[in-house]
């Protein structure tokens, strides 16, 4: 998987200050070119280290009062099953966050991520995790209610898993649409 993407933040022309994270949940993709499955590397070496600076980018906006937007070039599921047959299949998390649960001491910036895994497994066992959240959910659980976020998707089944996700939350729109085109046509 190659990570591709860029990271920028500016202020929008009419007031949020504009976070766009082009995350490589998925490698760069066209819809002819190429089929990546998230859900075969979810929660794997790459993913915590997207985490841990996305959390700590997140947590760096919240720290004034203007809300940011949040958009998502490749935003994958939004979560996903570790006891799935796709995450069984590699088992790439043993070696990212499951590792990273089992450290004794942590920077408080790997805390905050940790917890946000933590809490979405609360019935299991501190170290036994079933459910990895995507870049999306990690954005939505640590927005305010005054932030927002476009996440773009390519893929119809990954697209219907986001927007049952996100049902109901006014914050984020979800688009089943190349997110670097969306780019071109949604952001100022």
């Amino acid at each position: 998987k190659g990570a591709r993407g860029a990271l920028a933040v500016r202020p929008a022309r009419q007031a949020p200050r504009l976070l766009h994270f082009l995350n490589s949940d998925h490698a760069q993709q066209t819809t002819s070119s190429m089929n990546y499955r998230h859900a075969f590397h979810a929660g794997n070496f790459a993913d915590v280290f997207k985490h841990a600076i996305l959390t700590g980018l997140i947590e760096s906006l919240k720290a004034k009062q203007t809300p940011f937007h949040y958009f998502d070039t490749h935003a994958g599921a939004g979560r996903y099953d570790l006891r799935g047959d796709e995450a069984r299949k590699t088992r790439e998390h043993e070696a990212g966050v499951q590792r990273l649960l089992e450290a004794v001491r942590l920077p408080a910036l790997l805390h905050i991520y940790l917890n946000l895994v933590r809490a979405l497994n609360a019935g299991n066992n501190a170290h036994d995790i079933a459910i990895y959240p995507g870049s999306p959910l990690i954005a939505s659980l640590l927005m305010r209610e005054t932030d927002h976020a476009t996440l773009c998707e390519l893929q119809a089944g990954e697209t219907a898993a986001l927007k049952k996700l996100f049902a109901g939350d006014a914050r984020i729109a979800v688009h089943q649409r190349d997110g670097y085109a969306a780019m071109d046509a949604l952001l100022p």
